[in-house]
């Protein structure tokens, strides 16, 4: 745990050295795929995937009567491996860190500037895959053993919306390209966000 909060501080020291997203100023010294993979895997691994593994075992402290139970994906509350944690890491955090870095690359350009951008790329990760996918599927079993749902749905929003900012801060530090802001790009984002949005209300109100 001690080595997640440290490898969690890192990604938060890189957002508020780089928090504020891309200036074209730096010029890119790696190819465009190369720099999504990195954006990807250390975002992922230093939001989702640590992030995710501290807000897992706050859960469980604040759910004792679960102790010893076995989550949806098999693994037992209460219990801390090294193997569960690095499998964590590797499939949750670098799965969130690709949506990421994906979800940058098409809408990034129609996002504000500066930090709240970030933050913008964090909560509309987290209402676009969060409801159907992870972690705010309302069918996840989960959430009848550990809680309470207000400090899940308020945990899990915080850690999206730290992968939307160090997504963000890498994406400038690394001059990560993104769709033109175009008519087409507009009207694809909002017309996607009103189709989500609902879904996403409808899934935190069943949790809730």
């Amino acid at each position: 745990m001690l080595i997640c909060a440290a490898l969690a501080a890192v990604g938060v020291a890189a957002v508020v050295r780089w928090g504020s997203g891309p200036d074209g100023s730096r010029a890119p010294t790696r190819s465009w795929p190369v720099r999504y993979v990195a954006v990807a895997l250390v975002a992922g691994v230093l939001a989702a995937g640590v992030g995710g593994r501290l807000l897992m075992r706050l859960l469980a402290v604040t759910s004792p009567d679960a102790d010893g139970q076995i989550t949806e994906a098999g693994a037992e509350i209460g219990e801390i491996t090294v193997g569960g944690t690095l499998g964590f890491m590797a499939f949750a955090g670098v799965s969130a860190g690709a949506l990421a870095a994906v979800l940058y690359g098409l809408a990034g350009s129609v996002l504000p500037r500066g930090r709240m951008g970030g933050i913008v790329l964090g909560l509309a990760l987290l209402v676009l895959a969060g409801a159907q996918l992870e972690p705010l599927r309302p069918d996840n079993f989960d959430f009848n053993l550990v809680g309470p749902s207000w400090l899940s749905l308020l945990a899990f929003t915080a850690l999206a919306v730290f992968q939307g900012m160090l997504t963000w801060a890498l994406a400038g530090r690394l001059g990560l390209p993104s769709l033109p802001a175009g008519r087409v790009v507009r009207v694809a984002a909002v017309v996607v966000l009103l189709v989500a949005v609902p879904l996403f209300v409808s899934a935190v109100a069943e949790i809730a």
